[in-house]
């Protein structure tokens, strides 16, 4: 699959496989039990999708998700028990992911 040319008939297999998702996805999973055709983008679905978005953006809030209270830069600093990228990253063979989260939470409190 991953040597089907762009022009292929099949190429749109490599691209449910591996494309990028939409940013909005809807499926009817009643007669499309496989999620392949989205509707999104159908204004028959408009009020149901603006319902369903109400409704996870008020779970957001509740859960504190920092995405959605504009916050989504804190997983930039998350800890990530002292992995080989951030130390490279950061050019510190010492460097303590969860010192720096640490360091990163208190400056959000003094802005």
């Amino acid at each position: 699959m991953t040597a089907l040319n762009p022009n292929s008939n099949d190429y749109r297999f490599y691209e449910l496989s591996f494309g990028k998702r939409p940013a909005e996805e809807l499926y009817d999973i009643n007669t499309d039990n496989g999620c392949i055709k989205n509707l999104a983008n159908d204004p028959t679905y408009a009020e149901l999708k603006t319902k369903l978005w109400q409704q996870l953006q008020a779970e957001l809030v509740q859960q504190q998700d920092p995405r959605i209270l504009g916050q989504g830069d804190t997983f930039d600093y998350y800890p990530n028990s002292k992995d080989e990228r951030q130390q490279k990253l950061y050019g510190k063979p010492n460097y303590d992911p969860v010192a720096a989260y640490q360091a990163y939470l208190e400056s959000k409190v003094k802005e």
